[in-house]
């Protein structure tokens, strides 16, 4: 990363978790404007190269994320700042950071299950989502039998696991 990525990643995160935690949404015109200037800054920095590592980081943090987000297991909001994060990062980053992000938001979902007291509710949901998965089907159907068991969801803000994972990666890959 240059130094102006460098800059625009910390910058934007930052302000993508302060506006996740404060409204519950990240917003399009902060992950749709840092995307194109990842792309743009990596293009003018690293040429073609730059352009197609940025390019492919930014599909390799969205799309999963989207599949996810289809099925109901995500906002849009999240979907777009992981795409946003590999645009800037590129694709060995994106990688890791899914990691990294997995397990703090794993952490982040067991801590709020336990606080709220509702492990079983949790339980059911991901066994829902799973269920979900594994038939390729994106919406409930409300005569499939893992629809019957599902509970409302307890939601968490995601973009905070994103952003947290994203520095983790960014400190413990590039330094």
């Amino acid at each position: 990363m240059y130094h102006i990525q460098i800059v625009l990643f910390f910058v934007s995160l930052i302000i993508a978790a302060y506006l996740d935690l404060k409204n519950g949404t990240i917003p399009d015109w902060l992950t749709l404007t840092v995307t194109a200037a990842a792309i743009i800054i990596s293009f003018f920095c690293r040429g073609l190269t730059g352009l197609a590592g940025s390019m492919l980081g930014w599909a390799i943090g969205f799309f999963p994320f989207y599949v996810l987000h289809r099925m109901g297991g995500m906002g849009g909001g999240d979907v777009k700042l992981m795409g946003m994060v590999g645009a800037l990062g590129g694709a060995g980053f994106i990688i890791y950071c899914y990691w990294y992000t997995a397990l703090v938001g794993l952490i982040m979902a067991l801590g709020l299950l336990l606080i709220k007291g509702k492990i079983k509710e949790g339980w059911i949901r991901t066994r829902t989502l799973f269920h979900r998965v594994s038939h390729m089907r994106f919406k409930e159907n409300p005569a499939d039998p893992a629809a019957a068991h599902s509970c409302p969801p307890l939601s968490i803000p995601y973009g905070m696991a994103i952003v947290t994972g994203a520095y983790i990666t960014f400190f413990v890959k590039i330094i």
